[in-house]
């Protein structure tokens, strides 16, 4: 009986001993865990890219900031398609998320293993991130930053083993992707031009022969793409066409010239570290950001406090021990304040308080914790496993309760049921006049199949005065949303006409009357 029971130990021990066998768990765990709370917040950004792919206009797909998501998410919803799910597409987008965050978990793993070779402080590692709320939230919402999330774990993978030193060529090609993926991952060209130095002798007698193999492979890639893109696709007929192509979000006003969304300020800092908080942490600030309502103040404070003391800890471990984690993991934390620092030359004045640019942050910052927590273990810090586990479980409970759970209920996207009432009030062939910003302009095509009017972009406008002055006369009913009736040129432009209040099942609009029909 004895010798029964140590069998099945050892294979059971076996069993959960092998890296690869919980590195799938992990990812069959996060799959099923975000499909059965798929978020119904339906971001902006997400739901216009699921326009375009129904409409199949790749010239809207092939965003010039991250080129391709749109591209993957028409062959990922084609492929759902011709397999019979015949489901909408920015479910399909949703899904893609959801197995790209599966992927990320799974590499994550394997690489925490190889560096740590500490199962516990590997799984730990890779909870930490896959519970961080940046990371499991905007794994589920159909957005562009985690496909070149992906990609860059990737490289930092090939960069940290002897592949990256002996094929930096094909690293490149590797980081190039990520680039594709986001255009803001050409940040993290000096922090793979860090670890190529660190890893390899040969490359620091001759460094330039393998930065030049890095760098032409991901210019190779980058550069092959955006030519097939503007050649095929996009096509411009001016140079003007082809910046404002290139610089994308970046390009968003009246004349399509380049405009930086923020400025430099050492004000924007601390925001910029308070982001890094909420990148990790969802905090009551967040709430109207995320559409929310209040949530118990015990459970959110305390969840979030107990963040706070583990941060806490972390702090003071360094303080304590801080010249052992120098000197066993020198070349890693030096790589990650550089790639820190390197991403926060964008961020500290490109929108710093945004949170989902920042879900690449997650992988140095978790990579020093561990690094600390693994200098901590080898001297004497018996109880940091309690601590690592106690810290997840309260981000797990502290996340899932007061953002996973109530955004994957419609109930909690009031601008979503706005839109479905609306739809039962406009007519097919009505127009809805909205503001510039705000849900209503694509959620009104989308999710209510109403034709949405953007207020214009500069003033005066003649020829958009005209456009809804003729519908008008023209026979059609034209609505406006309350989050346009207040522009101020209604009177003015429009002096012939009316808004008339109309509520309807908690819904306002205006509908624009002739004075004297």
């Amino acid at each position: 009986m004895f010798k029964n029971l140590k069998m099945r130990l050892d294979r059971w021990n076996s069993l959960f001993s092998n890296p690869t066998r919980w590195a799938w768990l992990l990812a069959v765990v996060v799959v099923a865990l975000n499909l059965s709370h798929l978020s119904t917040f339906y971001n902006f950004d997400g739901v216009a890219c699921a326009m375009a792919i129904e409409l199949g206009n790749f010239k809207y797909l092939l965003h010039g900031n991250h080129l391709l998501y749109g591209a993957a998410g028409w062959l990922f919803h084609s492929f759902l398609q011709t397999v019979g799910l015949s489901w909408r597409a920015i479910y399909s987008l949703q899904i893609m998320n959801i197995l790209l965050g599966a992927w990320g978990v799974y590499l994550f793993f394997h690489y925490l293993d190889r560096r740590f070779h500490d199962l516990c402080l590997s799984l730990c590692g890779t909870l930490f991130m896959a519970f961080s709320f940046g990371y499991w939230f905007w794994s589920m919402e159909a957005q562009v930053y985690l496909l070149g999330w992906v990609p860059l774990l990737l490289c930092l993978m090939m960069l940290n083993e002897l592949d990256g030193v002996e094929r930096p060529f094909l690293t490149g090609c590797v980081w190039g992707m990520a680039v594709l993926g986001h255009v803001v991952h050409v940040m993290f060209f000096p922090v793979a031009v860090w670890f190529l130095w660190r890893q390899s002798g040969a490359f620091q007698r001759k460094p330039v022969p393998v930065i030049a193999k890095f760098t032409v492979g991901g210019f190779l890639v980058v550069a092959g793409a955006y030519a097939l893109a503007g050649f095929l696709v996009i096509r411009p007929r001016t140079w003007g066409e082809v910046t404002a192509w290139l610089w994308g979000s970046a390009a968003m006003t009246a004349d399509r010239s380049f405009a930086w969304h923020g400025q430099w300020a050492f004000s924007n800092v601390p925001v910029w570290f308070k982001t890094s908080l909420r990148t990790i942490c969802f905090l009551p600030c967040d709430r109207e950001a995320y559409r929310l309502p209040a949530f118990p103040i015990l459970g959110r404070y305390m969840c979030s406090g107990i963040l706070w003391l583990l941060i806490t800890v972390c702090g003071i471990g360094f303080g304590f021990r801080g010249k052992i984690v120098w000197q066993r993991h020198r070349d890693l934390l030096i790589g990650c304040l550089l790639w820190l620092a390197s991403y926060g030359i964008i961020f500290v004045s490109w929108e710093p308080h945004t949170v989902v640019y920042r879900l690449t942050d997650l992988i140095p910052v978790t990579l020093i914790l561990l690094a600390l927590s693994e200098t901590l273990l080898k001297n004497g810090g018996k109880n940091i496993r309690l601590i690592w586990l106690a810290g997840i479980t309260f981000l797990f409970l502290n996340n899932y309760f007061t953002a996973i759970r109530p955004l994957s209920d419609r109930r909690y996207n009031r601008e979503l049921a706005q839109a479905q009432a609306l739809q039962e009030l406009v007519g097919e062939d009505d127009f809805v006049i909205v503001a510039r910003q705000g849900t209503d302009l694509v959620y009104l095509p989308y999710f209510a199949a109403r034709k949405a009017l953007p207020l214009p972009k500069i003033w005066p406008s003649s020829p958009w005065v005209e456009t809804i002055r003729s519908l008008s006369y023209g026979g059609s009913v034209v609505w406006v949303a309350a989050t346009a009736s207040s522009w101020e040129h209604w009177a003015t432009d429009f002096p012939e006409f009316i808004l008339n209040k109309v509520s309807y099942n908690g819904l306002t609009l205006y509908r624009l009357d002739r004075k004297n029909a």
